[in-house]
């Protein structure tokens, strides 16, 4: 499938200064054209008999600066993290017990539409400064943290080849060149943003927003920016544009990934928003892997840099050009060359009554029921049931909706075995920034809700 749509033929905008308009990014000449906003911070080592940093750690926002500070990393041949926000960066380098400083990037708090990025050392985080200890990032890669939703969080290593291959399969794929600017509501610091959101683009010179979009009434001025702009986010943030009610003029695709983007929530955004909506499949794992329309489309589409194989029983991806391959962690079923059935997750399967079921279907069913704002299931591990028997439960955020509708409806759409026992209603469910819901999260409301009585839980 190739999404290259017919974009209104309007004069582009007056150029707007949250607009970033980059040049062209080359694998070799990373960086080439790109200016670095503050004076170039001295790097120590050169020559002054000091520790040079560990690695650089990004913290800016904006996308513009976020680059910036990518390139200047780059350029030296640091190792770079990627962090969400200054606490996790702490932990992080703390966790490391590094024995040399750590640069931290972030951005000048400023109200300018083009704030500066700013650079300072952090002292080691190694209790003993004088044992060496080997660096466990590789250098001259990218260092992502993964927020634990299927799983345990921890750090997912990336060079700048595998990146620019896969932001460059990804831009052929939906016809990049044909819009005139990308806004993302996903940060950079996430892979999918990180891909999607500034590596796509940003590798096919096409414009982007520099600040990340978080409200419906921003994404709706942004996108008037220019004649057709593209929308990276995810399902979370498409669901509450969708539910804003707004008219959002001058998309000319939205894409979406992070989590199952359910069929209804996808047919009444392209409806409302008048465009096509594109679901990409992969991890932090693999990075993009395919693509689905998925009003029109069950199966996937592999992107042109990867291939899939398998080693024994287990199916796996090969990369075309850099001739690697890894074992997936979802079980697929391969239609033809190009073309998989993705089956489920394989820490995602659940086992109830002899029975089993994906947990990222149960939630796309749970989803898709109209007046259901967020939810998921969950599955608790042996010693929270205290040996009771196998159940799931399930946590919502229905305003006005009763549990036994809910109920009702997930009859309709699952198999009884599956349905939550209990099925708890709450008013909020804390979201990751990319719109997941973490492990931690559910855990976390299972020992809250499941430690006092149900007054607003159905069984």
């Amino acid at each position: 499938m190739t999404v290259a749509p017919e974009c209104p033929l309007t004069p582009p905008a007056t150029p707007e200064p949250l607009l970033w308009h980059p040049r062209p990014l080359t694998a070799r000449g990373a960086g080439s054209g790109i200016e670095w906003a503050p004076p170039r911070p001295e790097v120590p080592g050169d020559g002054q008999g000091t520790l040079p940093p560990s690695l650089v750690v990004n913290l800016a926002q904006d996308f513009q600066c976020f680059a910036q500070g990518l390139l200047w990393a780059h350029r030296h041949r640091m190792r770079i993290l990627l962090a969400p926000d200054p606490e996790s960066a702490s932990a992080l380098l703390r966790s490391l017990s590094l024995d040399a400083p750590s640069l931290l990037l972030s951005q000048e708090a400023s109200t300018s539409a083009t704030p500066r990025l700013v650079a300072f050392l952090t002292p080691p985080s190694s209790p003993d400064p004088d044992r060496k200890r080997k660096n466990p990032l590789p250098r001259g890669q990218i260092a992502l943290w993964s927020s634990g939703t299927t799983q345990s969080p921890g750090l997912h290593f990336k060079s700048w080849t595998q990146l620019l291959e896969s932001a460059d399969a990804v831009g052929r794929r939906l016809g990049i060149r044909r819009f005139s600017h990308v806004l993302s509501t996903v940060p950079p610091y996430h892979l999918y943003g990180l891909e999607h959101g500034l590596f796509m683009p940003w590798r096919a010179g096409v414009s982007l927003y520099r600040k990340r979009l978080l409200f419906p009434p921003d994404i709706r001025a942004a996108a008037t920016l220019g004649h057709c702009a593209l929308l990276v986010t995810t399902p979370f943030h498409l669901r509450a544009l969708v539910e804003s009610g707004l008219t959002v003029a001058g998309l000319g695709l939205i894409v979406c990934s992070t989590a199952p983007l359910s069929t209804a929530l996808a047919r009444e955004s392209e409806k409302r928003f008048k465009t096509p909506v594109v679901e990409v499949y992969g991890s932090t794992e693999t990075g993009a892997l395919a693509t689905r329309r998925t009003v029109r489309e069950e199966n996937w589409h592999l992107l042109d840099h990867v291939k899939l194989a398998r080693q024994g029983k287990r199916p796996c991806i090969a990369w075309r050009r850099q001739g690697t391959t890894r074992f997936l962690d979802d079980e697929v079923e391969a239609l033809d060359s190009t073309h998989l059935r993705l089956l489920g997750r394989r820490q995602d399967i659940v086992k109830v009554a002899g029975r089993r079921a994906s947990l990222a279907a149960l939630n796309e069913a749970l989803l898709g029921i109209p007046g259901v704002r967020s939810g998921a299931f969950y599955h608790p591990r042996e010693r929270e049931t205290r040996g009771e028997p196998e159940r799931l439960v399930a946590f919502v955020v229905a305003p006005g909706l009763p549990p036994e509708s809910i109920l009702v409806q997930l009859r309709q759409r699952i198999d009884g075995p599956f349905l939550p026992r209990p099925l708890v209603v709450v008013e909020e469910i804390p979201h990751h920034p990319t719109g997941k819901i973490s492990q931690a999260t559910l855990a976390g409301l299972y020992r809250e809700h499941l430690a006092q009585p149900h007054d607003s839980a159905a069984h």
